[in-house]
């Protein structure tokens, strides 16, 4: 069922949806669901629901205080541009099915950590949680993801280093960084990395050197931003880089 991308449109209730019992898709992006206040409760009931999206519906809140959700069946969840001001809730960790193949919760006002439960997403392969105000260390159980593609984390407060165990993410062909608190060197087993056709790391405290053994396998890379960081190259003068870069930003590094 597809409501999407109609801005004028506005809906108080969800109760006529209780009895949608075979709904597998459900898009509603851009629909004012701000004045209804169970949309977790009715469309968790929905048993077949496996893609739901509710960007830009003016959502508040996902209920934290919720001790169960039911989405057994989901594959996708996009929840992004809403207005969540709260920390990720723990039904989302351990309520949704762990068949999970999406999750954007990004550009909302998310607070806190990301739960280490976020591991039992184990067919997870894109996880969106940038322009929030997340805090803390970027958890080393990221890294047992093992089919994720993308992983977005920009724009927030994260600090600590990068976790080397993202190394183990032979998949990976998006990793965002950019724009936290993150400290450390690169880590060296990124360079296990030879899908990644973007790395975008710049604005962060990283230093120490990137050596071109670093970029060995990095045959498919794009685009790279390794600009205000303090990491410097560490190459030779007759280096052939073995990427063809069509986007580099690296000022004030």
């Amino acid at each position: 069922m597809d409501f999407g991308f109609n801005p004028g449109l506005y809906v108080d209730s969800l109760h006529w949806m209780s009895s949608l019992s075979s709904m597998k898709h459900l898009h509603m992006s851009f629909v004012d669901l701000h004045a209804a206040s169970d949309w977790l409760q009715i469309m968790s009931r929905l048993p077949s629901l496996s893609e739901l999206h509710l960007e830009f519906s003016n959502l508040d809140s996902l209920n934290p205080s919720l001790g169960f959700v039911n989405f057994t069946s989901l594959l996708v969840l996009d929840l992004s541009y809403n207005l969540f001001n709260h920390e990720i809730p723990n039904w989302l960790i351990s309520n949704i099915s762990a068949t999970l193949l999406q999750l954007d919760l990004s550009s909302n006002s998310l607070k806190g950590e990301i739960p280490h439960g976020i591991s039992n997403f184990q067919k997870l392969e894109i996880l969106a949680l940038g322009e929030n105000h997340l805090t803390g260390n970027i958890p080393e159980s990221i890294g047992q993801l093992k089919h994720l593609t993308v992983l977005d984390l920009q724009i927030n407060s994260f600090s600590g280093p990068i976790p080397s165990s993202l190394g183990n993410l032979s998949f990976m062909w998006e990793l965002i960084l950019s724009d936290n608190q993150l400290n450390g060197t690169f880590p060296k087993s990124l360079a296990l990395l030879s899908n990644l056709k973007f790395l975008v790391i710049g604005n962060n405290s990283l230093t120490g050197s990137l050596d071109e053994v670093l970029f060995t396998k990095f045959s498919k890379l794009k685009d790279l931003d390794v600009s205000q960081t303090s990491l410097f190259f560490n190459v030779n003068s007759n280096w052939v880089p073995p990427f063809q870069l069509e986007n580099a930003f690296m000022s004030f590094c």
